[in-house]
């Protein structure tokens, strides 16, 4: 129930367990030098810090996988030390009580002590998807923060706040609408390449974990979980719930408060957004698991025979009918098969809107990556050009200027030249 969308395109998913598989060599190298060193089998334990020792001194060692989680007070961890054993509050602080910092704790445990992933946590209470996207768009990264390989919205309760309601009132839209116009954008701001080969788009995957009651009626509080799937499958980003993890168990006692809010902490029933340890604990086994599935799918699909290392139609510039995997070979095996679709035009498809329709989807879509096409290259072309996989998510991040984000200005006037034209009396 976690699982709820894969990825439609599977070169991030490869870029990044190329990058774990350097590393991980890397330090395997250096430990299979060490049991030979101590007359150690392959089996012999070896201590944590030994481990760590030997992964530090590895000269010019392969970088680690960039894991960075954008959110609100929900993925910061506020309330995150409330549970049901112990009332010694101050032993937990918010950050590494949140799901986020087990998660950072978790990945070494799993991989046997090998520090393969960084994960960085860009949360604050009261930011939203609209304020992710200004984020991204504006580069406001700290410099510690490294450029992304995998990219985790986290803000969907925050998108279903009381803030962001009163919001969508302002601007006359319903939640809905609010919601799936923020999304939509985010989700192309993030997916459309920075700056071409030194910045391919990261694996973008989008964590429902709204289980609160800024909304009463059950349908209202699934806006988000409705608006996150309409996306996930047109775009082909990955997305997961916790919400649809334990929505039963929650549903079936609301006074629960292990895995959600307590709702009648003071007797009555109240508002109450912020959910407890139980939710933090229980979200990095749904974010673990569905990492996981992601990988082990990648590794089952079927390889172009030609090419190991493609995932078979990537290279393609129409489909054919192919006697691989079972399939028979054709009788006529010469005849021209009529009616084949063709490869589908690079880029981010048409903007969804309630406009946009079948008959001119196609030519919308293709005239868009015609007229940025110097944004969409295959990692085959920027490795032609001269790039390497290292390379292409190591270069600085773009810095438009600031004011006009501080100045509330037009984002196309992040122009020196045009922002002095409009200031000009």
């Amino acid at each position: 129930r976690g699982v709820k969308t894969l990825p439609l395109d599977w070169t991030p998913v490869q870029r990044s367990l190329t990058i774990l598989h350097k590393r991980w060599t890397a330090i395997q190298k250096e430990v299979d030098s060490f049991r030979k060193k101590n007359n150690l089998s392959p089996t012999d334990p070896i201590d944590p810090k030994t481990i760590e020792k030997l992964q530090n001194s590895i000269p010019n060692a392969p970088r680690k996988l960039n894991i960075l989680i954008m959110g609100g007070s929900v993925t910061m961890g506020v309330v995150c030390h409330l549970n049901p054993v112990t009332t010694q509050t101050g032993k937990y602080s918010r950050r590494a009580c949140a799901w986020p910092g087990r998660l950072n704790t978790f990945f070494p445990y799993l991989f046997g002590y090998y520090d393969l992933v960084n994960i960085d946590s860009l949360a604050l209470g009261g930011t939203n998807t609209e304020s992710g996207r200004t984020i991204w768009d504006y580069s406001i990264l700290p410099d510690e923060i490294p450029y992304p390989d995998i990219l985790i919205n986290g803000y969907a309760t925050n998108d279903m706040h009381y803030n962001s309601v009163q919001d969508a009132i302002k601007r006359n839209v319903t939640l809905e609408q609010s919601v799936f116009e923020l999304s939509q954008s985010f989700i192309r701001q993030v997916l459309t390449p920075k700056k071409g080969c030194g910045h391919p788009p990261p694996l973008l995957l989008y964590l429902d974990d709204y289980l609160g009651n800024e909304q009463n009626e059950i349908r209202e509080t699934m806006i988000s979980s409705r608006v996150i799937h309409e996306l996930s499958g047109y775009y082909g980003i990955g997305s997961i719930s916790y919400a649809d993890v334990v929505r039963d168990i929650v549903y079936g006692d609301t006074r629960e408060w292990w895995f959600s809010s307590n709702w009648y902490e003071k007797g009555d029933y109240e508002r109450a957004v912020h959910p407890h340890m139980g939710m933090h604990i229980s979200t990095v086994w749904v974010v673990g698991y569905y990492l996981l599935n992601l990988m082990t799918t990648y590794c089952s699909l079927p390889r172009d025979g030609n090419r190991p290392n493609s995932i078979v139609g990537k290279s393609l510039e129409k489909y054919e009918y192919n006697p691989q995997y079972g399939l028979p070979p054709l009788r006529e095996p010469n005849k021209n098969l009529v009616g084949n679709p063709k490869r589908k035009p690079r880029g981010l498809p048409p903007l969804l809107t309630d406009e946009l329709s079948i008959e001119h989807v196609t030519q919308q879509w293709t005239e868009e990556s015609q007229s940025n096409a110097h944004l969409w290259k295959n990692n085959e072309e920027c490795i032609a050009e001269g790039h390497s996989i290292d390379e292409m998510d190591h270069a600085p991040l773009p810095k438009p200027c600031l004011l006009s984000w501080v100045a509330n200005l037009e984002r196309h006037l992040d122009n020196p030249k045009r922002l002095e034209g409009k200031l000009q009396p």
